[in-house]
């Protein structure tokens, strides 16, 4: 099933990007600390339904299908706000690896059960699709949809490795 964003207006991009000393949590659940590269990306647009499909309505399906209505933005429910935080880390012991959360509408937003997929593959569609329309977005903007694509596709595929019942 192809998935086209047509109704996705007024796309925003910000990033920001250090080292970092702190916590994280390694590979095997442990909680370590050392120096992280860190990454904040933050992803604003608006939806709409148009002529060419149901966006909003999409939108609207994703967060009621996977119990997480109340992450509709209520005092501008056309507009939609992604942020992720990727750490990455080149630990001595477990090796370079990756952390990544994710917040929507300023709630943090999670990969816990079989329903929350509906809402991380509306994300995955969506920025997949904006970086289509390579002549609609600039290459910051690619940038940051592929990082946070690449995010999301990390997101599920941790949940997968820790619930191997649900593939």
């Amino acid at each position: 099933m192809s998935v086209t964003f047509t109704g996705i207006n007024n796309l925003k991009t910000t990033a920001s990007q250090f080292n970092q000393y702190g916590a994280y949590k390694t590979p095997d659940g442990d909680i370590d600390q050392g120096m992280k590269n860190v990454t904040y990306v933050d992803i604003s647009y608006d939806v709409n339904d148009d002529k060419s499909g149901a966006d909003h309505d999409k939108y609207i399906e994703a967060l009621s299908e996977s119990n997480k209505f109340e992450l509709l933005n209520h005092s501008n429910p056309n507009n939609v706000r992604l942020q992720m935080k990727l750490d990455e880390i080149n630990s001595d012991t477990a090796g370079k690896f990756y952390n990544v959360s994710f917040k929507l509408n300023n709630h943090p937003i999670a990969m816990n059960n079989d329903k929350d997929l509906k809402l991380f593959q509306y994300l995955a569609d969506m920025t997949r699709d904006r970086l289509k329309k390579s002549d609609e977005a600039q290459p910051f903007d690619k940038q940051m949809l592929r990082m946070a694509n690449k995010g999301i596709t990390h997101e599920a595929m941790d949940y997968f490795d820790c619930n191997p019942e649900n593939e």
